[in-house]
């Protein structure tokens, strides 16, 4: 799963996210322009109303997300969208379970897919959830539905019911929620008081739920393992903000970057473990950085071609094998995706090969 971007920094980028939007998240092996731009392929699947999963997944090329379950079965999320300024998109999941034909369908676009063990979920910002099962069946959880009087709720909501090991953030909007995997439930996430108005900034995993709230000047991470306990620390931000979190284990990493008009640049993250916490400078070069791990644990940071992996107390150069938008793990392996092209690596990033499609 992706690093979480924080909530505020969306609002303050809203005209570039929405602008780069179509182009990098679901804007994969488009026509590429022309007088005839609507005759190709691409663009006969993104406005044929009978196009299947299937034909999404032909013409969308390199996947924008990828995940592997525990059997070595493949989640792929594929995406297009008009590149010539139209608002039509479409999405299709397509998982590919060794020595059976793949299976896809279409779902809504903008999802984030997750792997919990023996199958993945399929997510969206306000809390709708479907679980894929390595047989390639979509089951949904919870979904978005009108009240008597027009209000979007979240229907199969579970009441608040701590946090365990192996829960994840599926939910970030009106609500905050959490998926279980052992008991394929959505709860809504514990949390302690906070700035009321805001979008909360938060990460699940490791069996620990964080919180994190900043100012002008400093950050405060909270955190507990049972939604009831809380542990505090805080730290300077010296002229940046938050702008992604990653969770893993007992350990949250969170990327600062100073916010210009458009845009940000990463200048630290800091590791906050327990009431510890760590800073590592990012080296100039990152902008509009993501966070990752390496199937070994490493951290990385980085965005196109440039990366940086933290070893021995420090972040140093990553090579990676084009422009990368996002890293991610399928199993043992290190995937690196790009805009229209994917990459896997079986050594930690030592080597890359071009994914298979």
């Amino acid at each position: 799963m992706r690093s979480r971007l924080v909530p505020l920094l969306l609002a303050v980028l809203a005209v570039g996210v929405a602008v780069a939007a179509v182009v990098v998240l679901l804007g994969r092996g488009g026509a590429g322009g022309g007088l005839d731009f609507l005759d190709t392929p691409y663009y006969r699947v993104l406005y044929d109303d009978d196009a299947t999963g299937a034909d999404v997944v032909e013409v969308a090329g390199s996947p924008d997300e990828l995940v592997a379950l525990d059997d070595g079965t493949q989640v792929r999320l594929h995406g297009i969208a008009d590149q010539e300024g139209g608002e039509a998109q479409k999405a299709a999941v397509q998982v590919r379970r060794p020595g059976v034909d793949p299976v896809a369908h279409l779902v809504a676009p903008m999802l984030d897919l997750t792997a919990v063990g023996d199958h993945a979920v399929l997510h969206s910002q306000d809390g709708a959830v479907t679980t894929v099962d390595a047989d390639g069946t979509l089951t949904p959880i919870t979904r978005i539905t009108s009240d008597r009087d027009g209000l979007l709720v979240l229907e199969g909501m579970e009441p608040a019911d701590g946090v365990e090991p192996g829960d994840v953030l599926v939910g970030n909007l009106d609500v905050t929620t959490l998926y279980r995997p052992t008991t394929r439930t959505v709860h809504e996430v514990p949390l302690p008081e906070h700035e009321e108005g805001i979008v909360p900034v938060v990460a699940v995993g490791g069996g620990r739920v964080w919180l994190v709230e900043s100012d002008a000047e400093r950050a405060t991470v909270q955190s507990s393992s049972d939604g009831t306990a809380w542990t505090s620390v805080g730290y300077s931000l010296d002229g940046a903000s938050p702008v992604a979190v990653r969770a893993d284990g007992d350990t949250l990493a969170v990327l600062d970057a100073e916010v210009p008009d458009m845009g940000f640049v990463a200048t630290t993250v800091h590791l906050v473990t327990g009431d510890e916490v760590r800073t590592l400078d990012v080296p100039d070069g990152v902008v509009d950085g993501t966070l990752a791990r390496s199937p070994e644990g490493r951290l990385l940071v980085g965005s196109g071609e440039t990366w940086f992996e933290e070893r021995d107390g420090a972040l140093r150069p990553f090579d990676v094998p084009g422009e990368v938008r996002t890293m991610s793990t399928a199993g043992r392996d290190l995937v690196a995706l790009g805009d229209g092209e994917a990459w896997t690596s079986a050594d930690d990033g030592e080597s890359w090969q071009p994914l298979d499609n």
